[in-house]
């Protein structure tokens, strides 16, 4: 058994999206059933309104585990973004088949902001916690980065090895050319 934090970290951020795709195919189920009901008994039982504020919330809560995820463990993204595209495919068909309008209008102004500033501030504690990792907490004697102290290290060591002439110092250079810089204003009009 292994005893890296790091693994660790990122078998609790697989738990997660595990735990999440099954609650989203259970809450499918539900909505099913729910469905069978209303043609059934159509007086008895309403007909759902698509909550697209849960649905939000849930697509913010997946990019927080898809950033930590990319650092920890990098197929695990991969792992997030199949299940985002088979959770937007199936919500679709219920979107279709399930549900109706909303009988409220939707006050999108206001939840748009607040959704915004949502997805801002966990982006912004993602970048704050990874940048924390990679600077300040030690490397344990496992994982890539085992023989360097910090993150960090790693980092330097590795742009520090890398030759004048390499690929990656001539698109760094290219990128950093007035000409570039030129064009990206330009496109930015």
């Amino acid at each position: 058994m292994s005893h890296c934090w790091q693994t660790h970290l990122g078998e609790e951020i697989y738990r997660l999206i595990i735990l999440d795709f099954i609650a989203s195919l259970f809450g499918a189920f539900l909505h099913f059933t729910r469905s069978v009901l209303y043609k059934r008994y159509s007086t008895k039982v309403g007909k759902l309104e698509f909550d697209i504020a849960r649905s939000t919330l849930n697509l913010i809560y997946n990019q927080i585990l898809f950033w930590m995820g990319f650092y920890f463990s990098p197929l695990i993204s991969v792992m997030i973004m199949i299940k985002l595209i088979f959770t937007f495919y199936m919500k679709r068909y219920e979107l279709k088949r399930y549900y109706q309008r909303s009988s409220q209008p939707w006050r999108a102004a206001q939840t748009q902001t607040l959704f915004l500033v949502l997805t801002f501030l966990s982006i912004i504690v993602i970048l704050f916690t990874i940048g924390y990792v990679i600077t300040n907490v030690k490397s344990d004697e496992c994982g890539p980065f085992r023989n360097h102290l910090h993150t960090w290290d790693f980092i330097v060591d590795g742009m520090l090895s890398l030759k004048r002439d390499s690929t990656f110092w001539r698109v760094i250079s290219e990128l950093a050319s007035p000409v570039t810089g030129a064009v990206i204003l330009i496109g930015m009009r």
